[in-house]
């Protein structure tokens, strides 16, 4: 598997089984990398506003799914590939839900996540179908 990744090293070519595995297992590396904005975001954000009124619901919804997306990551990583098409959908979801409630920060960070996603997701339609 040499030189698998294009320029950017974000898109990763799919040539063969050991390709594609390595982009199923980078897609993982997205779904950590929003899961750990989601719980830093929902950790920051109790300490910001300690003594005034949050809303504690939203914070625990953006914290749990900060857990959940770290998890799936670990398990995506371990070699539960099923999940990859899970984390394709999460981040897109993300990226329109970062586009009209977010900043710009995070709508970049998303769309990154989601190029990972989609290259795992690709890895996955690949295996699907030559093995």
């Amino acid at each position: 598997m040499a030189d698998q990744t294009s320029k950017t090293g974000m898109w990763i070519k799919i040539s063969d089984a050991e390709s594609a595995r390595y982009a199923m297992r980078m897609s993982g590396l997205s779904a950590f990398w929003l899961g750990a904005n989601g719980l830093l975001f929902a950790l920051l954000t109790l300490m910001l506003s300690f003594g005034r009124g949050i809303d504690m619901v939203m914070l625990s919804i953006l914290g749990g799914i900060g857990l959940v997306m770290v998890i799936v990551a670990l398990l995506i990583r371990g070699g539960h590939f099923w999940l990859v098409p899970v984390t394709s959908v999460i981040s897109a979801v993300l990226l329109v839900i970062s586009l009209i409630y977010g900043s710009g920060y995070q709508a970049i960070v998303v769309l990154m996540a989601l190029g990972l996603s989609i290259a795992g997701l690709r890895g996955w339609i690949w295996m699907r179908r030559k093995t």
